[in-house]
C-alpha cells in the first residue's frame, strides 16, 4: 500500500490498514461551461480511534453539540512525499468510523468566498464626489489607478441630450463605471489570494469595466463647509397669542440642487422669507452653529422649526429642536445638532431667536444692529438619506453595485473569455489561462508514451453540445425587443445532437451602440427617465453590464459642460469611450468571442473525440499537475488536453480521459 499520512489542523489522524484514498484531479471539464471544477478524494473511512474522536470532537455520538461535521476541516494530505493541501469533510459517522472526502483544488479558493457578494467588498478607495472636475479627470484612470471612470455613454436616449450634431454633454448625465480589475483584484485580496494569468494582463481585461447601477437609498456626507445664515431682527406678530415674545427668524434658503453644497454669503440684513429649503426630500442632520451678541437683549431659546413653504410667508408646521441658552445675557457661542430630520421639498427650516419680554423690540421696526450675528453662525448639514444624487455628493460603492455573488463574477468573466483557474493551493495563488493557450502550450506536452497500460474507449460526442449551440447574454430590460443583441451561436456537423441548445448564458446584460456626437458609435445604457429627465435622479437600474475603454483623441472633440460652477472641459485626448460591440477591435459579443476567445475550443468540438485510457502514474505526476499543459501519446500521434484524472492511487491503474486537440 501506498505511504500515506493525513493531517487535520495539524494534528496527524489514524487511518487504517487498509484504507485508500483516491484522488481524482479536475480544473474545467472541456464540455461543461458553465461550472468549474475541483479536486476531491474518493469517498474513505477514518476509523473512529481515540485520537480520531477527539479531532473530530466526538460527531459520531448522536447526542453530541459539536458542530465539527458541519465544517470544513483544514487537511494536508501527504502520498509517497507528495503533499496536497485541501479540507476534509465528515458525511456520515457510525461506532467505527468516519466516512470523509478530501477536497483541493480551486475549492481552496472558492469555498473562501462562498455565498459573499460584490457588495460585501471593501471599494471604498474609488468614492469620490460627483462634482464636473472628478468626472473629467476621471479619463487618466486604470484599473489600479482611481478604479472607476465616467465613459461616455448615453444614459437617456432621447435624441436630445446627447445627439447627432451636439459635442457638448453635461456631466450630469454621466454615470461612473468601476474597472472590473479593480473588482477582481479586491476580491482576490480580501480572500487572502493572489491571482496571476495573460489574459488577465491584456489590454481587454484592464480595460473592461462595469456599471453602479443605482443611486437610491445611500448616506451622503457633503464635501461643502456649510451654510452661512443671512439675518433680521422682527418684532414679535400680531398672531403670536400671548405676544410674550418677540423674535428673530435667520437662515438660508437653498432650492437649485446645484447649489446644495455652497458657501453662501453672510450678510447682516436679508429677505424674512429665507430658510433651509431642500432641493430633494429626504432625511437630514444639521448643525445649528450659533455665534451671537446680544448687548442689549436677553435670549430666551432659539427654536428650530420646519415650515409649510408653499403658501407664501411660511406657516409654522412643527418645531424639531428647542435650545435654552440659561442665563447668558450678551453672547450665545453654541452648536445645535438636529439629527434624523424628514423633509420635503415642500418644506422649509426655520431657526428663530425668541427674545424675553423684559427686552421688548420696537414693535414693527427692524432692529438689525441689536443682534449681531457673527461670522460663525451658520447652518452645515452634516449628512443626508435621500434617493437622488446631487452634484458635490459623495459617490458610495457599497450598496451601489448589482446584486451578484462574487463567485458568479468570476465565473461570468470566466465564461465570457473561456478561461479556467487552477489552484496553488501552498502560494495562495489562482492560475487563470484562455484554452488557447492550452493549444500554444503543445510544444511542452508532456510525452506519457510510456505510461499507459491499456486503452478503454473512445467517444465522439458529448451530449452538453448541440447542431447548433447558443451563446446568450442576458436580455437588454431597456430593449426587449431585441434578443439576438450581443448573442451567437456556432454549428457542429453531428446528426445525432440536439438540433438547438443553449450551452452558455451569462448573468450580464448585453448593450445596444447608438450614432451620437457627429457619428461616433456609442453604447447606450439607460439610467434616467426618458419621459421625465431630471438631473441626478435615476430611474432605471441596468443591472449588470461589461464594456470595454477605447481611448480616443480626435480632430472633433467632446466637451463637457458644468455650467454652474466651472468652465467647461474639452476632451481632445484620452475621451473615455467605450463599446459593447465594435466594428474593428475584438469586442464583447458572442460573435466576436466565438470567433477569437472560443475559436480553438470550437475547433476541437467538430472533431470531437474523447479517449478514456488507463495510465501507470505516479505521485509526482499527478499532485502538481497543470491542466494548461497537453499530454502526448506516440500511439496515436496526438496531443491531449487531459480532461480528468480519476481516483489516482500510488502503484495502481489510473483510468484518465483525454480530449484530441490536433
Amino acid at each position: 500500500m501506498s505511504d500515506t499520512v493525513l493531517y487535520i489542523d495539524d494534528v496527524a489522524v489514524d487511518l487504517g490498514k487498509d484504507t485508500v484514498i483516491g484522488i481524482t484531479k479536475q480544473v474545467n471539464n472541456i464540455a461543461e461551461l458553465k461550472d468549474r471544477q475541483a479536486d476531491y478524494s474518493t469517498q474513505f473511512k477514518l476509523p473512529a480511534t481515540r485520537t480520531n474522536r477527539e479531532i473530530i470532537n466526538g460527531a459520531n455520538i448522536f447526542q453530541s453539540s459539536t458542530r465539527t461535521q458541519y465544517r470544513r476541516l483544514p487537511a494536508r494530505l501527504i502520498q509517497n512525499g507528495a503533499e496536497t493541501l485541501g479540507y476534509l469533510v465528515i458525511s456520515s459517522a457510525s461506532d467505527d468510523s468516519f466516512e470523509s472526502v478530501f477536497y483541493s483544488g480551486n475549492l481552496n479558493f472558492f469555498s473562501v468566498i462562498q455565498g459573499k457578494k460584490l457588495t460585501d467588498l471593501d471599494l471604498s478607495s474609488a468614492e469620490h464626489a460627483w462634482t464636473c472636475p472628478n468626472v473629467f479627470a476621471s479619463r487618466l484612470h486604470q484599473w489600479n489607478v482611481g478604479g472607476y471612470i465616467y465613459p461616455v455613454v448615453d444614459t437617456v436616449n432621447d435624441g436630445i441630450e446627447f445627439n447627432y450634431v451636439d459635442t457638448e454633454i453635461d456631466f450630469r448625465w454621466l454615470t461612473p463605471w468601476l474597472f472590473v480589475k479593480f473588482i477582481f483584484a479586491k476580491i482576490f485580496e480580501e480572500a487572502g489570494f493572489t491571482f496571476e494569468g495573460a489574459f488577465l494582463s491584456s489590454h481587454r481585461f484592464e480595460n473592461l469595466i462595469t456599471p453602479l447601477v443605482t443611486n437610491k437609498e445611500r448616506i451622503i456626507s457633503p464635501i461643502g463647509s456649510g451654510y452661512e445664515i443671512a439675518a433680521t431682527a422682527y418684532s414679535w406678530p400680531d398672531d403670536d397669542i400671548d405676544k410674550d415674545y418677540g423674535y428673530i427668524k435667520f437662515s438660508t434658503t437653498v432650492t437649485d440642487p446645484l447649489l446644495q453644497n455652497q458657501m453662501f454669503t453672510h450678510s447682516g440684513v436679508d429677505s424674512p422669507t429665507r430658510g433651509f429649503r431642500p432641493a430633494v426630500s429626504g432625511t437630514f442632520s444639521f448643525d445649528l452653529f450659533l455665534d451671537i451678541n446680544v448687548p442689549e437683549l436677553f435670549i430666551d431659546r432659539v427654536e428650530i422649526q420646519i415650515h409649510d413653504a408653499t403658501v407664501g410667508s411660511e406657516a409654522f408646521l412643527r418645531t424639531v429642536t428647542t435650545y435654552t441658552p440659561g442665563n447668558s445675557l450678551s453672547v450665545i457661542n453654541a452648536v445645535v445638532h438636529v439629527n434624523d430630520i424628514a423633509l420635503t421639498t415642500d418644506e422649509v427650516v426655520i431657526a428663530k431667536i425668541f427674545i424675553s419680554d423684559d427686552y421688548p423690540l420696537s414693535g414693527g421696526s427692524v432692529v438689525p444692529n441689536l443682534v449681531n450675528f457673527n461670522a460663525g453662525t451658520r447652518l452645515l448639514l452634516t449628512q443626508s438619506e435621500r434617493e437622488v444624487m446631487l452634484p458635490g455628493d459623495i459617490f458610495k460603492i457599497q450598496g451601489n453595485l448589482y446584486d451578484m455573488t462574487q463567485t458568479d463574477f468570476i465565473k461570468g468573466i470566466m465564461q465570457r473569455f473561456c478561461l479556467t483557474c487552477d489552484t496553488d493551493p501552498y502560494l495562495n495563488r489562482v492560475r487563470f489561462y484562455q484554452f488557447s493557450e492550452v493549444i500554444n502550450n503543445i510544444p511542452n506536452a508532456r510525452d506519457w508514451s510510456h505510461k499507459i497500460a491499456q486503452s478503454s474507449k473512445v467517444t465522439f460526442r458529448d451530449n452538453a453540445y448541440a447542431q447548433k449551440s447558443m451563446m446568450r447574454w442576458e436580455q437588454s430590460p431597456e430593449y426587449p425587443e431585441i434578443t439576438e443583441w450581443g448573442d451567437s451561436s456556432f454549428n457542429i456537423d453531428d446528426e445525432v445532437l440536439e438540433l438547438q441548445k443553449d450551452v452558455l448564458s451569462l448573468q450580464f446584460i448585453s448593450s445596444k451602440r447608438v450614432i451620437r456626437l457627429y457619428g461616433r458609435y456609442i453604447p447606450c445604457v439607460v439610467f434616467h427617465d426618458v419621459e421625465n429627465p431630471e438631473f441626478g435622479k435615476w430611474t432605471e437600474n441596468p443591472g449588470p453590464r461589461m464594456l470595454i475603454l477605447d481611448r480616443e483623441s480626435a480632430t472633433t472633440p467632446i466637451t463637457l459642460l458644468d455650467p454652474f460652477f466651472s468652465t467647461p472641459q474639452t476632451f481632445v485626448t484620452d475621451i473615455p469611450m467605450a463599446y459593447f460591440k465594435h466594428d474593428t477591435l475584438n469586442d464583447l459579443t458572442w460573435e466576436d468571442g466565438i470567433e477569437t476567445d472560443y475559436a480553438d475550443l470550437i475547433r476541437v468540438l467538430q472533431l470531437y473525440k474523447k479517449t478514456t485510457e488507463q495510465f501507470y502514474l505516479k505521485s509526482t505526476d499527478v499532485h502538481s499537475f497543470d491542466f494548461s499543459i497537453p499530454v502526448y501519446i506516440e500511439k496515436y500521434a496526438s496531443y491531449f488536453y487531459v480532461n480528468k484524472i480519476s481516483n489516482f492511487v500510488e502503484g495502481k491503474v489510473t483510468t484518465v480521459e483525454l480530449i484530441k486537440l490536433n
